[in-house]
């Protein structure tokens, strides 16, 4: 069968392409021939599939002035260098794409205690910088490049440091976590900031613990909630005085048993992220709506449960049992 025209462009483009440095690819897309959408697409598809590693992470201050513009561009700063991606994506939890209109953002870390939120638009960037002002978390304005920032555009994260840049997913989104040793776990989850969430008595997902540890989300505190399997997790916070506070509203609710966490080394394994969350062991299977049988999912919305999740969570958190 002889190729379609459209495959047959798509073909001659990248033998095209293949064969010219990234500098001349840029001056052959304005040619007047590139210039029909078709072949630009196939232009933009080769460069971002085809193009070596190498190639593709070589930033510049051209391109890195490009991509995160001063007028989209929050420069985030000075927190804490325990923090992650999603501590970040809690105070930016406004701006994201479902609950503003044209909003969304991409994170770019630069190192352990300064990322880049580029946005849509100049006025949300703007927005952000005043909401944020008020914060004992961060501080936040707009991002001004120096060519200093060059070395950390073209370098990103591991255990022992940072290395040359092998991997788009890497550079764009991975923060900087400062290693998965003992000592460092240890620290970090400490009893005096960190909370044992266990034993529910139906299935719980990230919301759920979220919802129940609102009130305690504030200016001088962040809640993340790691997994450890589908019937514990943890709740991690900024402030050891709010973490105090939050154990003690949590020993009256229903959905969840509470202790300050204790490390165990055995827990190691959670703690790398590779890892997948682990099953239950002796866990009561859940039936389906469609009468079939399964561990609940966490991250799965589902009103199929005949524990009533919707209807018992209700209950729990509007009446507390006295201890």
């Amino acid at each position: 069968m002889e190729p379609t025209p459209e495959v047959q462009l798509r073909n001659a483009l990248c033998d095209v392409l293949s064969t010219k440095t990234v500098a001349a690819q840029d001056e052959f897309i304005k040619f007047p021939s590139a210039h029909d959408e078709a072949a630009e697409n196939v232009v933009r598809r080769f460069r971002s599939l085809s193009m070596s590693t190498k190639e593709r992470h070589a930033w510049t201050e051209e391109s890195v002035k490009r991509k995160y513009p001063t007028d989209k561009t929050v420069e985030l700063h000075e927190f804490s260098s325990d923090f992650e991606t999603a501590d970040l994506n809690q105070m930016l939890v406004p701006y994201q794409h479902h609950q503003s209109e044209r909003g969304g953002y991409r994170i770019k870390w630069l190192n352990d205690t300064r990322a880049l939120a580029v946005f849509r638009r100049t006025e949300t960037a703007q927005r952000v910088i005043e909401d944020l002002g008020s914060s004992r978390l961060v501080n936040a304005k707009n991002y001004v490049f120096q060519a200093g920032d060059l070395d950390d555009f073209n370098k990103k994260y591991t255990g022992d440091g940072v290395q040359p840049a092998v991997s788009a997913a890497t550079s764009e989104t991975a923060s900087p976590y400062p290693g998965f040793d003992e000592e460092h776990i240890r620290y970090k989850y400490r009893p005096e900031v960190t909370i044992e969430l266990h034993e529910f008595p139906c299935p719980l997902e990230t919301t759920d613990l979220q919802k129940l540890l609102a009130k305690h989300k504030r200016s001088d505190n962040i809640v993340r909630i790691k997994w450890f399997n589908r019937n514990r997790a943890l709740a991690w916070f900024t402030n050891p005085q709010v973490a105090a506070e939050a154990l003690d509203d949590l020993k009256t609710c229903e959905l969840v048993h509470v202790k300050p966490y204790l490390f165990n080394v055995a827990d190691m394994k959670y703690f790398n992220p590779e890892n997948k969350m682990s099953e239950v062991g002796g866990l009561a299977r859940r039936r389906t709506i469609s009468g079939g049988s399964g561990l609940a999912r966490r991250n799965t919305v589902s009103g199929a449960s005949h524990y009533h999740r919707g209807q018992l969570y209700a209950s729990a958190t509007a009446n507390p049992v006295n201890p």
